[in-house]
């Protein structure tokens, strides 16, 4: 079984079984802060784009 870890605080990062993911450049870590800030919620593509 898998197990993955995202952090928002500080720097941006998710981990897969440990191992740091290469997350790309800065706005992917926003994207990805974005959408993890509203998990378990409807994003809208323009709510997004507005946060990022």
């Amino acid at each position: 079984m898998m197990s993955t870890e995202s952090r928002l605080l500080g720097a941006v990062e998710a981990r897969i079984d440990g191992l740091p993911l290469k997350l790309g450049h800065a706005r992917q870590h926003l994207v990805l802060a974005a959408l993890l800030a509203e998990a378990g919620s409807l994003l809208l593509v323009d709510q997004l784009v507005h946060r990022v």
